[in-house]
């Protein structure tokens, strides 16, 4: 009689042995056949907490096979959107889940083992790891009950077969994943703290003069149009404005493209979107040498921030060069689906700006502030540093922290507007009544008051521990938002300057002037030059003016591509030498009401800013002309009025000769944009044909 059957036996024939135990039955054999029998117990026990562990454990590995399907095969999404590690973190926390909500039913079956213990310990823990991954993927709850119920039925009658060796089988089916668990927390571990060593040991190995610190704050989604700074008759910016008294504020700072990703990749590379070709879906490569790159290897500790953990994150590439990056803010039972759903129900769901942030994974401004003041204020390291802080606070969701008064909104009126700024970026906009798209407007403005008084907040601190004396402080928006002009919302699909004029303020005592304004339209591509020539500037305050210039010019020509803004402060005339306020963007050919009616430019765009004038051309040959000084709305198009031609041909001219301007690109660029850039050549007077040829 093997082991599963003296079990089952022992199970169903408890009662008549005792009733058959004779008063005389103390002999011997009788102690042994007791032992036995609890002997059979005890492996019975050991057996159920085996399938209880084995079941964990290949559980959270199913949890982040459903991850990997989910993003791969159904969504097609660019990114995983997970904390660092997780390819490890997750199935040991969902194992964890597991364990802990299989165990009471294990507890209960191995206190008096019953008939089938194994199969009813199969059927319970394989189905609630079964329906744990299925949950994450887009099927219905009722049948990924009814699959997780039959998928545990047939492994219990599975584990139900008498089956020799059983235990054993079940402590190689737990030392399987708990081996692939170890090697992959091993490896990710090890890569981490090797790459963090090799940055520590480039910075602390660079010579470190007296060179001032550099932080860089993107303010996500903040348009200028909503910015009192630039003349919004709300004043939601008194913060901005008073600190932009004490630096440079530029009148018309054009993002190089409308959404985050591109345009923070040129911003921390120098090229345009173009010139790295990316899409939706993609990182940024290699290639390319970021900031966090270039001040690393200048002796800087480095720290990134970043609230956008969709398209800022660690699988971006953006943080390359940085020692501390700080994206996808997770617990650790957060990673798995059960431990993520029960920390839902423990959180205030009344609190929006609560909510808004679980969905972000990421810290709003107070928490980044705090990390902040404590890398300023370290004593541990002398070294300057280099911080990049992506804030999230004014992106949609459009809500605030419930302790901030409102100045335009108030609290939502109901829940489902509450719902409507929740999903705001799926709402389908064509539904909408002007009293929703109002709040929602209002809402906006509300965020970026919150975000401003708490960067009011941050700056006064830094400036209260003398930080700000030696740092160099820009504080530039990502891109725009639409909130209704022209029918448009959201961003990232027309170039519209809702979606691409942005605040853009320079402050860095002793090196730049103070309350300056500068009028030429300037890109964004031109800030990873311009903070090089301003730290070489701000260590050489000692020579001379002519030195200092022509030393940091030849610095930060020699970093980055593109050229430093400070000829527009240094020379009147300077402005020939910056980059055109040049934007792009692959706008859908399809187009859903999430974004309000379609934009009448579709494909890819391009758009340039000069003087008071908005050109832009999509890749089927159609224009559209603006002077917003006239027309800051942009309703009236002069591509067809009179004495335009002129005015369009030079505007060609600066697109092609910028477009041609880098041959390697050339060579790598799809059909699509060769087209578009010999039709944009027809469309050039004759004698301009030999151009760039």
């Amino acid at each position: 009689m093997n082991d599963y059957t003296s079990f089952t036996a022992l199970a169903s024939n408890d009662r008549v042995e005792e009733s058959d135990r004779s008063p005389q039955s103390t002999t011997g054999g009788s102690t042994l056949a007791d032992g036995s029998r609890v002997d059979v117990l005890r492996k019975a026990r050991r057996e159920l907490v085996l399938i209880a562990v084995a079941w964990s454990l290949w559980g959270g590995f199913l949890d982040l096979l459903a991850i990997y399907i989910k993003k791969n095969f159904l969504y097609h999404l660019p990114f995983y959107h997970r904390a660092p590690g997780f390819i490890w973190r997750i199935p040991l926390a969902s194992a964890v889940v597991l364990i802990g909500i299989t165990a009471p039913v294990v507890v209960l079956l191995s206190i008096r083992p019953a008939v089938r213990g194994r199969f009813w310990a199969g059927w319970w823990c394989s189905a609630v790891a079964v329906l744990a991954a299925l949950s994450r993927l887009p099927i219905h709850s009722i049948a990924a009950t009814l699959l997780a119920i039959g998928v545990g039925y047939r492994v219990g009658r599975l584990f139900d077969r008498s089956w020799t060796r059983f235990e054993r089988r079940m402590l190689v089916a737990s030392a399987i994943p708990l081996v692939a668990l170890a090697a992959l927390g091993a490896t990710d571990i090890a890569a981490r703290s090797a790459r963090r060593r090799a940055l520590e040991v480039d910075s602390l190995s660079s010579a470190v003069d007296r060179r001032p610190n550099v932080l860089l704050i993107v303010l996500d989604a903040v348009r200028a149009r909503s910015l009192s700074l630039y003349g919004y008759d709300r004043r939601t910016t008194p913060e901005l404005d008073r600190w932009a008294r004490r630096g440079v504020v530029f009148d018309r700072a054009i993002a190089a493209a409308p959404w985050t990703f591109p345009s923070h990749a040129s911003m921390f590379t120098g090229l345009w979107p173009y010139q790295f070709q990316q899409e939706w879906n993609r990182a940024i490569e290699s290639r390319p040498r970021t900031l966090a790159e270039f001040f690393s290897t200048r002796g800087y500790r480095t720290r990134g921030f970043a609230g956008n953990t969709e398209f800022c994150s660690r699988e971006t590439g953006l943080d390359r060069g940085f020692v501390g990056y700080q994206d996808v803010v997770e617990s650790f039972f957060g990673g798995s689906f059960l431990g993520a759903a029960f920390e839902r129900l423990a959180a205030d769901s009344n609190e929006l700006y609560v909510q808004k942030f679980h969905r972000f994974k990421s810290l709003g401004a107070r928490g980044f502030a705090r990390e902040l003041i404590e890398l300023a204020t370290s004593s541990d390291d002398s070294r300057p540093f280099f911080a990049f802080l992506n804030f999230v606070d004014a992106h949609e969701p459009f809500v605030v922290p419930r302790d901030f008064p409102s100045r335009f909104c108030g609290v939502p009126p109901s829940s489902t507007d509450s719902s409507m700024l929740m999903d705001w970026w799926l709402v389908d906009k064509l539904a909408l009544s002007e009293r929703q798209i109002k709040l929602v407007r209002d809402s906006y403005d509300d965020s970026i008051a919150f975000l401003d008084a708490e960067l009011g907040a941050l700056l006064d601190a830094l400036d209260r521990a003398g930080t700000l004396e030696n740092t160099i402080v820009m504080i530039v928006g990502d891109h725009g938002e639409s909130m209704g002009e022209h029918g448009l919302f959201n961003h990232g699909t027309n170039l519209d300057l809702q979606e691409i004029h942005v605040p853009f303020i320079v402050i860095a005592p002793g090196i730049i002037p103070e309350g300056k304004r500068v009028a030429v339209a300037v890109s964004l591509r031109d800030i990873p030059a311009t903070l090089v020539d301003l730290s070489v500037r701000g260590s050489a305050r000692d020579r001379s003016e002519a030195d200092r210039r022509r030393g940091a010019t030849h610095q930060s020509a020699e970093a980055f591509p593109g050229a430093s803004l400070a000829v527009l402060w240094d020379d009147p005339e300077g402005n020939r030498s910056v980059s055109p306020a040049l934007s792009e963007v692959d706008g859908p050919f399809l187009f859903s009401g999430q974004f309000g009616r379609a934009p009448e430019l579709r494909g890819t765009i391009f758009s340039l800013v000069d003087g008071v004038e908005h050109y832009l051309i999509d890749d089927q040959g159609n224009e559209r002309l603006f002077n917003f000084q006239n027309d800051p709305r942009e309703d009236r198009d002069l591509a067809n009025a009179s004495g335009a031609h002129d005015r369009l041909v030079r505007f060609r001219r600066i697109l092609l000769a910028e477009l041609d301007r880098n041959r390697e690109v050339q060579k790598g660029e799809g059909e699509s944009r060769k087209k578009f850039r010999e039709s944009l050549r027809g469309k050039l007077p004759r004698r301009d044909a030999s151009i760039n040829p």
